[in-house]
């Protein structure tokens, strides 16, 4: 799927206005092979992180960034689609997805099953995101830990408790809030609020 900063900018007002996916309808054809597991395929995985990914590729586009992206957490992968353009990498430690993920035979796109730091991938010059993944789900790594896998990136998106974006802060010269934190209750999340989605960039270690 082709998209432009324009494009970007009115899915993302509308997603934040709306509440609700305007992602949904763009695929919903395609989702028919996750009858299987009826809505929960998409609606949990995106109502909430939409906006979220919108508002990471306005802001690649707007810088030029075209580096390989390497989306930690990614599940069903359905973001993938957004990624026309760039090298798309998903992590996700769920096996019962293997071969089932979106867009896993196009060109371009990849999924490694494993948890981060323990997949082997290699961060060097690469495009992070991290959205409500690490920090937020038990992987036996410490947030110092965590954030020194995250280092070698050329930048890291990321929402995250405070305890990691703090030991991110530490390795990068740059950190901007792209969007606030926000309440999930609304999706029927169990958390309390969700962090603020930052991006970390110029990384301390180029210098």
């Amino acid at each position: 799927m082709y998209v432009d900063i324009p494009f970007l900018k009115a899915l993302k007002k509308e997603a934040l206005r709306s509440g609700h996916s305007v992602f949904y309808p763009l695929i919903e054809e395609r989702l028919s092979v996750y009858e299987d597991v009826g809505d929960s395929a998409f609606f949990p995985e995106f109502m909430f992180f939409e906006p979220d990914y919108y508002a990471i590729l306005i802001y690649l586009l707007e810088n030029s960034v075209q580096e390989p992206v390497v989306d930690i957490g990614c599940q069903f992968g359905f973001q993938s689609e957004l990624f026309e353009g760039w090298s798309y990498t998903g992590i996700d430690n769920n096996r019962s997805l293997d071969g089932r993920r979106f867009n896993d035979s196009k060109p371009g796109v990849e999924y490694i099953c494993g948890t981060f730091p323990d997949v082997e991938i290699d961060l060097t010059d690469k495009v992070a995101i991290s959205n409500m993944s690490l920090g937020y789900f038990a992987c036996g790594r410490t947030e110092k830990d965590l954030a020194e896998h995250l280092a070698p990136a050329k930048m890291v998106f990321m929402r995250a408790p405070k305890k990691l974006t703090d030991a991110l802060r530490g390795k990068f010269i740059s950190c901007q809030e792209l969007l606030p934190s926000s309440n999930p209750k609304d999706y029927g999340v169990g958390m309390d609020c969700f962090a603020p989605l930052y991006c970390f960039s110029n990384p301390i270690t180029a210098f």
